[in-house]
């Protein structure tokens, strides 16, 4: 009998262990793809940062260097996908799952085109609140309506801080010479308010361009392109104008503040002038009655001797120039037989003394002095004369002539320094005038007055003030302005102690 068979014993298969290498194949990332990733990167972080930085401190966000960085990351990314194409599955953009070439590409094409817009946005309001600014201020330059002084003090007003201008009224002219002595006289000595006084109610602005802006720690600064026409010719300008962020969230509110810088070289473009040739008459005017004017200046610091002189030859009547040439002549031969102190006895008349004494100083706009100033300008005039800008004060900003054209005259107002007796420091001390020159020529003002009725500017042959320059203009010396307010140098020379105080 068979034995019977063993049950059959059921065994569970041993589990199968997972493969200790990888399924693929291990390939590289792109070093561009991570150079791109790496400058898109920083882009958004430092614009992000930048940001912040120009919210806390109420400041435009205007760094277009900044866009730089995202069209280095655009061409990083246009390479490393090329790269990576060519690369035949050697090099890999995908880190972490993160495909680094399209996420470098979209945040530096977008990144960038936003911020480019912005840029846009900010520079097309610079462009145009500037441009706003310079149209008001020019209008209140060459506006004939209501009074002219107010009207150029408004223009000045808007050349201050807007922090300054708080308090101050265009009406005011005194407020403004005593708060802005230096400032004031900077502004109405500069060439386009001196060209723009003389034909007010005549003149025609443009303005043509922003030559540039640049931004800075307080806001931007602007230069604007602009002409002015006018019967004296065509004025290429140079305006420069700053705009001043807001700093306080009162101050947001009014927005950026504008004011225009008065440059020391002038607003006009002196090469590119086109004058007509009543602009070139009177261009040449304001050179001969200026040189006329500094060298009686200069004559005058030679002594009272020389100063008796001087009025013969350049103040008394013009009909007596050939009577006083003769005395002149004389002089030489005088001298040399009875000694020097001979020579300006001739000139020395009861005319001339009461002139210089009485009637030679007058106050700004033909005040009459005080008997103590015309005392202390007699111990001025006989002991010094006058002298020359900046001798004294040297940093004074009174350096410029001004010719003014009335019906009956010409007038060039020449500036000067009246030097102040005193010992050490006091010894710096001076007033500021003006020797006023006169031309009453009658065929000079019928010349001038045919040249304005034909002016034609831009239309007619340009002129040159040389053509002028040989024309004798029968100059007069009519009278000395000064408020004899006296003034200390703010700063010595080098090597010079700091004067005191006045």
């Amino acid at each position: 009998m068979d034995s019977p068979t063993p049950p059959t014993t059921l065994t569970t298969p041993t589990p199968s262990l997972p493969a200790t290498t990888d399924t693929s194949d291990y390939v590289p990332v792109s070093w561009m793809a991570v150079a791109a990733a790496l400058v898109a990167a920083a882009f958004v972080f430092t614009l992000l940062f930048a940001a912040y930085t120009a919210f806390t401190t109420r400041r435009p966000l205007v760094l277009p260097e900044l866009l730089v960085l995202p069209a280095i990351a655009i061409v990083l990314s246009f390479a490393a996908r090329r790269l990576i194409q060519n690369s035949e599955g050697t090099r890999t953009g995908l880190l972490y799952g993160v495909d680094l070439v399209n996420a470098s590409w979209w945040v530096a094409v977008v990144g960038g085109l936003v911020y480019a817009a912005y840029l846009f946005a900010i520079d097309y309001s610079i462009r145009r609140d500037g441009e706003a600014e310079i149209q008001r201020w020019l209008g209140q330059l060459t506006s004939a309506e209501g009074d002219a002084e107010v009207s150029l003090n408004r223009a000045f007003i808007r050349t201050l801080e807007p922090g300054r201008r708080s308090g101050l009224r265009p009406e005011n002219t005194q407020q403004l010479r005593s708060e802005f002595r230096d400032p004031y006289t900077q502004f109405r000595q500069s060439d386009l308010v001196r060209v723009c006084n003389r034909n007010r109610g005549q003149c025609q602005v443009t303005v043509t361009s922003v030559r540039n802006w640049s931004s800075r720690p307080w806001g931007v600064e602007c230069e604007f392109g602009a002409t002015l026409t006018c019967p004296e010719g065509v004025f290429p300008l140079s305006i420069p104008v700053k705009g001043i962020e807001p700093t306080t969230a009162a101050e947001a509110a009014a927005g950026r503040q504008w004011a225009v810088v008065i440059p020391a070289n002038g607003f006009i473009i002196r090469d590119k002038v086109q004058y007509t040739r009543y602009g070139a008459m009177l261009a040449a005017l304001e050179v001969s009655g200026g040189q006329f004017g500094r060298q009686f200046i200069t004559a005058s610091s030679q002594g009272p001797h020389v100063q008796h002189y001087l009025y013969q030859r350049t103040i008394a009547p013009l009909k007596q120039a050939a009577f006083w040439e003769q005395q002149a002549i004389h002089t030489l031969a005088r001298q040399a037989l009875a000694g020097g102190a001979s020579g300006p006895l001739p000139f020395i008349t009861a005319e001339s003394t009461q002139f210089f004494q009485d009637k030679f100083l007058t106050l700004p706009n033909e005040g009459i002095p005080s008997p103590e100033q015309k005392t202390l300008f007699r111990t001025i005039w006989q002991s010094y004369g006058l002298l020359p800008p900046q001798s004294r004060l040297r940093n004074s900003p009174d350096t410029q002539d001004i010719l003014q054209v009335y019906p009956d005259r010409v007038e060039v107002h020449v500036p000067c320094e009246l030097p102040f007796p005193g010992a050490g420091a006091a010894a710096m001390a001076a007033a500021r005038g003006r020797l006023v020159v006169v031309s009453r020529d009658t065929n000079l003002l019928q010349q001038l007055q045919q040249a304005r009725e034909a002016a034609r500017p831009g239309q007619e042959a340009f002129a040159s003030p040389t053509e002028f320059l040989s024309q004798d203009f029968h100059w007069r010396i009519a009278r000395l302005e000064s408020d004899l307010y006296r003034i200390m140098p703010t700063r010595a020379m080098p090597g010079e102690p700091i004067p005191d105080a006045p």
